[in-house]
């Protein structure tokens, strides 16, 4: 299966980033990616990230959305709406079809990310407003 129906937006395609289907321009169809494919296709970026993920380990936790949304297959359009703009980025469908799986690893984060500092460091923490 190609992915070129899924990825990169034309011009004429631009109504799969708007919040619903349009009547009168449907979006082409398009299956779902097989996620070995994701993968392979995500693994330049996904590298990346997980070089920085380990530099900053304390304070960046890796997200990877093919972790919470694919099982055999990644969906790439549901309920009428388009998921993802482009390879990386989500529409803002796809963000919030993204909040109810990732909701308990993003407010884990956050609680640990918040935590008082240890009383032998004694920078102000990044969220401190002078």
């Amino acid at each position: 299966m190609g992915t070129s129906c899924c990825i990169g937006v034309r011009a004429e395609e631009f109504s799969r980033l708007l919040q619903g289907p349009l009547r009168h321009a449907p979006p082409r169809p398009c299956s779902p990616l097989e996620k070995a494919e994701a993968e392979r296709l995500a693994a330049p970026v996904n590298d990346m990230l997980a070089r920085v993920q380990a530099r900053l380990a304390d304070n960046v936790e890796l997200m990877r959305p093919i972790d919470y949304l694919c099982d055999k297959n990644c969906p790439v359009f549901r309920a009428g709406h388009w998921l993802y703009w482009d390879l990386t980025h989500f529409t803002l469908s796809g963000s919030a079809y993204m909040i109810e799986p990732a909701d308990a690893p993003i407010r884990s984060f956050l609680l640990r990310s918040t935590a008082p500092i240890a009383s032998s460091d004694t920078r102000a923490p990044a969220h401190a407003v002078e």
